[in-house]
């Protein structure tokens, strides 16, 4: 006599689509993830954690506007979860509702004045907006909360480093590539200190690895560029740097970098046309203006009445 199979339970039983959608969150699929979630929600409107998870994935999803309506459900239903309100300034950062993120952070310090994701994350829009004295304080009360925190370790050297404290910001930097030895975000920031404090040959073998771990790292082809430049190797910059631009064709950075080599080659047609594409991207990018004016000014073709406009212009 044939035997009836056992159907699996999914609707009906909230804590496994819960389950679910945490495994899915965590082997990256994103949709099933989502889709859990919501199934979770839909059962239990109630559960704190399932909003919570449904924001999670969405805001992965790039679904931002949605991730931000989950997680304040999840923070009217539990308003005294750290980790909730922190969640959810990450996705208004993201957003970039700066004012509203940073309000997050400090809602989920009110509920745990040592929450060092909270304190890490201040620190990020302290360095956002230029204050890297700031930042600095921030990330070292995370890493006085979590002395084993990677990212405040990652954080603080940037800081440290934007403040032209390089030794100090080796060492910062050092002990997060300790902590997280396979992160090329973070190699690539040791190695731009490093040469900082002209160790140009350990800064090329750090690109190399952060190259070799993720090939599609625009901040290590674009920090290679720069070391290269530096070292006189204009071939090899502009490789480097033109992959950088490829992979991340709005960072200004890399554009203007390109142009800085294109105006060292002579080739200040293609340095004008760079230098302008970075401030169109960035029309306060002092530095790209400079260099600019600079390339016009050896530039053939060009009058002495239109160098004086742009001269205006800045």
């Amino acid at each position: 006599m044939q035997q009836s199979q056992p159907v699996e339970k999914r609707s009906t039983d909230g804590e496994a689509l819960l389950q679910r959608a945490m495994a899915a969150l965590d082997r990256g699929d994103i949709a099933t993830a989502a889709a859990e979630a919501q199934l979770a929600t839909d059962l239990a409107p109630d559960s704190a954690l399932g909003w919570e998870i449904l924001s999670l994935a969405l805001h992965r999803g790039g679904a931002l506007d949605q991730a931000i309506t989950a997680g304040r459900r999840a923070i009217e239903i539990k308003p005294d979860t750290a980790e909730f309100h922190a969640n959810l300034g990450v996705v208004l950062r993201a957003a970039g509702r700066m004012a509203e993120a940073e309000a997050a952070y400090r809602a989920a310090l009110k509920a745990d004045p040592k929450f060092a994701p909270a304190l890490n994350n201040l620190g990020n829009i302290a360095r956002d907006k230029g204050q890297y004295a700031e930042a600095e304080t921030h990330y070292r009360s995370a890493l006085s909360a979590n002395p084993s925190y990677a990212e405040a370790w990652h954080g603080l050297g940037i800081a440290l480093q934007r403040q032209d404290r390089y030794g100090e910001a080796e060492q910062a930097l050092a002990k997060a590539i300790a902590l997280r030895p396979a992160r090329s975000d973070i190699m690539s920031d040791l190695a731009a200190t490093l040469m900082g404090l002209q160790k140009f040959n350990e800064a090329a073998a750090l690109l190399a690895k952060a190259v070799e771990i993720d090939p599609n790292s625009a901040l290590a082809h674009g920090n290679l560029g720069a070391l290269k430049l530096r070292m006189g190797h204009f071939v090899a910059a502009e490789q480097a740097t033109a992959r950088a631009m490829a992979l991340s064709p709005h960072e200004q950075r890399w554009v203007s970098n390109l142009g800085v080599i294109c105006k060292d080659l002579s080739r200040y047609g293609d340095a004008e046309f760079l230098f302008r594409r970075a401030l169109a991207l960035k029309p306060d990018y002092a530095l790209a203006h400079a260099n600019l004016l600079f390339c016009l000014n050896y530039h053939p073709d060009r009058s002495a009445e239109e160098i004086f406009a742009e001269y205006q212009r800045f």
